[in-house]
């Protein structure tokens, strides 16, 4: 009987198990079958639409219940809402006319509801969405997207033939989850930018209000008016119950939570919209929800004092702002706000000082114009402390606007008092002392406008053995000591050469060093600036300042990207009115500089006993720079370009953008060049490996276009060295250095160069070139040389061929090379692959003219790739002499030549064609001895030739002619018919019978290749 309840209660159990299987297995099934994604999506998404002013579109709907047990929600993936509004597509942007787009999203649904062909949507939440609110100029809104009843009504009796499917949006609650919101307020000319937006928002509804309920987020708030901004990186959180009446559509918040920067407020009020005038009328008060100092104790960061609670605060704290007035077009509600700290002190229990009065008295107003009226007072800012009491007070007006400035501040400072007062972190160390007393009128816009000349800042600044060093950070700030002062009615003779009464100083900064990690660090030995100005605003035209500055010693390292050092500068600046605008000003100053230099990615310029006079006018917000620099010496240097760069003495005139050269002396390695020219934009190409562009006339005693190849090549491995090293390595040389053969290269990319060049001797390969004369342009990876005239080989040459290559290992050469009065001996050394085309060039000795042209592929030796040699070739010369080879003494046996020293020709007129690896000799008569023959023919790479000689004159009684096949070690003699004899028979009957095409190519080549 015991048994018997066990046995129930396990059958039950049983049972049940296997009820909810059965259902488990059924809401599968329906999902699997009935209720899938390709049956919903189209579905909900044409019922939805049915009930919305706009489109939307989603990719994929999936109803849900196991993962989201025990709801039943929708699933929706990658969608998005478009407006359909035609005003306001007019005014927003193709990329902004979406209001929200989602990659995924949640709705919470009726399942049993949904079978039957309806869908009632009540919550919704976004993952990462991006919304774009947006008002038009005239007030139209595009998140207004649902449907009056009456629409609806007529939308379902228009599709009352179809199949139906229902949809009803009643919002109970939306969600959003790190999404990024911006509100595009045109018709107020607000923009808002909220990024890490978090939104939760519930409603309750019954017949007389709403009860809403908010909470959001966000990490970084931007807040701009008329495209000036006036909050960024600003965190936000709100928490607030509010109540909208359905009559009177008046908002009521109370006990609202309002997070700004973590420093939390209550808000109360309400907001009262006017639909028909477009507008809000705003009335909120916001205070600070624990008035205590210890609320802003505790925002102190974290990065220079160490977070605790071991502390004793006192005083009273008021922040409030009251948020009163429109909203509408070209107006916001006005802000008045107070920030009050009354007899506050602070005290850390295991410090031996202490703060012993913080006190602070501030009002700010933010009219409903903004630009116009809005101001702050700082009535008071005192802190007082063991060996530190700071004071200060001043006034703003027109803040948005011109802001014009009126701040005064005294007091003294003991850095080591102050390091024994507050929670510093351990590793933080603080000396030093200071004092100030300092009186300032200036307003924002001079300064934005750099007429500095018109601060009106009087009184002085001392500070002395300041440090500032942080171990954690790696940072590290020494002063020893740092003056500044500034009276009014100072006798000076900046502005006039007699002493006058104007507003003048002086600062000095001595023996500062900074650090900033190990790669990032400064020194200044000494700065030392004297300055007077005239002493009356004038808003007619920017004040004239003149100054005086003397720097010593002076280094800067940031980084890896940038190294600078000066060594005594002296230098006298002036800022004047512009002539042509007197409210535009312009820099003058002459610099005279012992040594100074600048490096930046390996590259560095240096200069020695430099002189600077620049002028620069201010043009919108640049400052372009002319005038003129002289030195005794600059040292430049790139490891693109491993060479060092030598210019002694000489002066640059430039403009901005261009530097002119003026018979320039270069040392370049081994080469001297003298340049006369442009050159454009030479620092944005130096340092920033941007386009080097120039236009230049070149003059040279010698230059060794082997040490640039070499040079060029060792770029690509961009090594980089220290520029002390390099300036070392060259003054310790004894000479030229031995430069190995070039070899191919690739053609730097950022060239943009046109160079007449006449230089004396240059030096390619194992050739001295003398007297070279002509054009030189690199650009777009190629070199191209335009009728370059030159002596080479005891021979005039004029040459036309652009190199390309623009990888390593692939270079190409389009040529035209004419050579006058050349020693054929010589021919083959000047072009090496002669020797394998054309192997019979040995067989003659003397002089020729030449001419080859067409193009070919380069090797890594910088020589032609014989069998990708396409061109034409035409050798003209008399008086040649037959050197004795085999197959010229198998011929002079078979054709009885006399026996001579010297078979001379008197006559030699050679064309060929070069293409696929194999040469086409065209026929020509060549004199030897007592005869007169015409020899033609093939000569392939593979050195096999198959010619032929045909006897036109000679004492034997008849005309034949000579095959010679094979090779020259192997050669082939056969007689046959004489096959040129009508090309070259003076009878005209006889001239009909020959091949006219062969002679007609011949004369073709002859005619495009003249000397």
């Amino acid at each position: 009987m015991k048994q018997r309840p066990l046995k129930i209660l396990k059958t039950i159990g049983i049972s049940l198990m296997g009820l909810i299987l059965v259902i488990a297995l059924i809401i599968g099934a329906v999902f699997q079958f009935v209720l899938t994604p390709e049956k919903i999506t189209p579905k909900v998404v044409e019922a939805v639409n049915k009930n919305l002013k706009a489109e939307l579109s989603i990719e994929a709907i999936e109803l849900t219940f196991f993962k989201t047990f025990p709801n039943f929600k929708l699933e929706l993936k990658k969608g998005y809402i478009l407006t359909q509004n035609d005003s306001l597509s007019a005014n927003i942007a193709s990329a902004n006319d979406t209001l929200i787009s989602f990659k995924y999203g949640v709705v919470s649904v009726n399942p049993i509801a949904f079978l039957a062909n309806n869908i009632n949507v009540t919550k919704f939440s976004f993952h990462n969405p991006n919304i774009y609110a947006f008002v038009s100029e005239k007030g139209e809104v595009n998140w207004d997207i649902l449907k009056e009843s009456k629409e609806k009504d007529s939308v379902v009796e228009s599709d009352s033939n179809k199949e139906k499917f229902n949809a009803n949006i009643n919002l109970e609650e939306i969600s959003v989850h790190n999404g990024n919101l911006i509100f595009d307020d045109r018709y107020s000319e607000n923009f808002l930018s909220l990024q890490g937006f978090d939104m939760d928002l519930s409603a309750e509804y019954n017949e007389k209000d709403i009860a809403l309920n908010l909470q959001t987020q966000s990490d970084n708030l931007i807040f701009r008016k008329k495209g000036n901004t006036y909050t960024d990186e600003l965190s936000l959180e709100l928490d607030t119950d509010f109540h909208v009446n359905r009559k009177t559509k008046v908002i009521d918040l109370k006990n609202a939570k309002v997070g700004i920067n973590d420093i939390e407020f209550i808000s109360e009020g309400s907001l009262t919209p006017d639909r028909e005038q477009k507008q809000i009328d705003v009335d909120l008060r916001l205070e600070l929800e624990v008035p205590t100092l210890n609320t802003l104790i505790d925002l102190v960061p974290e990065t220079v004092f160490d977070k605790t609670d071991n502390y004793t605060a006192s005083g009273d704290v008021l922040i409030i702002a009251d948020i009163d007035g429109i909203y509408s077009k070209g107006s916001i509600p006005a802000i008045n706000a107070n920030f009050k700290i009354n007899n506050g002190t602070v005290s850390y229990k295991n410090l031996p000082n202490k703060i012993d009065l913080l006190e602070a008295d501030i009002q700010a107003y933010i009219s409903p114009q903004i630009n116009t009226g809005s101001h702050f007072d700082i009535k008071n800012i005192s802190v007082k402390g063991v060996g530190t009491e700071i004071n200060i007070s001043g006034k703003g007006k027109n803040l948005f606007d011109y802001a014009d400035l009126d701040i005064k501040a005294d007091g003294k400072v003991d850095l080591a008092a102050l390091r024994q007062s507050l929670p510093f972190k351990k590793n933080i160390n603080l000396e030093g002392n200071g004092s100030l007393n300092i009186s300032s009128q200036f307003n924002v816009v001079d300064i934005r406008n750099e007429d500095y000349g018109k601060i009106q800042a009087l009184g002085t600044l001392n500070m002395n053995q300041v440090v500032f060093q942080s171990e954690t950070d790696s940072l590290k700030f020494i002063l020893d000591k740092a003056d500044i002062h500034i009276e009014q009615d100072q006798n000076s003779t900046l502005l006039t050469k007699q002493a006058s009464k104007v507003v003048g100083g002086k600062i000095l900064i001595q023996n500062l060093i900074f650090e900033d990690g190990k790669e990032s660090k400064g020194n200044l030995d000494q700065l030392d600036i004297k300055f007077a100005t005239t002493p009356l605003k004038d808003s007619s035209q920017i004040a004239v300042m003149k100054a005086t500055i003397l720097i010593d010693n002076g280094n800067l390292t940031l980084g890896d990207s940038l190294i600078a050092k000066m060594k005594f500068v002296n230098a006298n600046v002036s800022i004047d009115p512009s002539e042509s605008n007197k409210k535009i000003p312009t820099v003058t100053s002459k610099f005279q500089i012992d040594s100074t230099g600048i490096k930046s990615k390996g590259r560095f310029i240096a200069i020695t006993k430099g002189a600077y006079d620049l002028t620069s006018t201010k043009t919108g917000s640049n400052w372009p720079i002319e005038g003129q620099i002289s030195f005794d010496k600059l040292y430049a240097f790139t490891p693109s370009f491993p060479l060092l760069i030598k210019m002694p003495e000489t002066k640059i005139t430039f403009v901005p953008g261009v530097i002119s050269l003026d018979h320039t002396k270069l040392e370049i390695g081994n080469s001297d060049i003298e340049a006369t020219g442009k050159v454009y934009n030479i620092g944005d190409a130096f340092f920033d490996d941007k386009m080097f562009k120039g236009e230049l006339q070149i003059n040279s005693k010698l230059v060794d276009f082997n040490e640039f190849i070499q040079a060029i090549n060792e770029g690509e491995r961009s090594i980089e060295v220290e520029a002390e090293e390099v300036i070392a390595e060259d003054e310790g040389s004894q000479g030229p250095e031995a430069v190995e053969q070039p070899r191919s290269f690739v053609v730097p990319e950022k060239l943009d160069l046109s160079l007449r060049s006449s230089f004396k001797q240059l030096k390619y390969k194992r050739f001295i070139i003398d007297d070279v004369q002509g054009i030189i342009t690199l650009k777009d990876q190629k070199i191209d040389l335009a009728n370059l005239q030159m002596t080479t080989m005891a021979a005039k040459m004029t040459t036309s061929a652009a190199y390309t290559s623009k990888k390593p290992g692939v270079a190409s050469l389009d040529f035209d090379f004419k050579i006058f009065d050349i020693d054929l001996s010589k021919l083959t050394e000047l072009l090496p692959v002669l020797d394998t085309l054309l192997p019979m060039v040995d067989s003659f000795e003397g002089k020729v003219d030449a001419r080859m042209k067409g193009n070919t592929k380069i090797d890594k030796n910088l020589e032609m790739n014989a069998s990708s040699v396409d061109a034409i070739a035409r050798v003209s010369g008399t008086n040649l002499v037959v050197l004795n080879g085999k197959t010229f003494e198998k011929m002079a046996k078979m054709l009885f030549f006399k026996n001579k020293e010297k078979n001379t020709i008197d006559t030699l007129e050679f064309a060929m064609i070069f293409k696929d690896k194999q040469i086409e000799i065209f026929p020509s008569i060549v004199t030897v001895d007592r005869y007169k023959v015409a020899i033609g023919g093939q000569h392939n790479l593979d050195l096999t030739y198959d010619y032929h000689v045909s006897i036109l004159k000679s004492p034997m009684p008849f005309k034949a002619g000579i095959d010679l096949k094979g090779t020259e070690e192997d050669m082939d003699f056969k007689v046959t018919k004489a096959k040129y004899k009508h090309l070259f028979s003076t009878k005209k009957r006889s001239r009909k019978k020959a091949d006219s095409t062969v002679i007609i190519r011949k004369n073709r080549v002859i005619k495009e290749l003249p000397f």
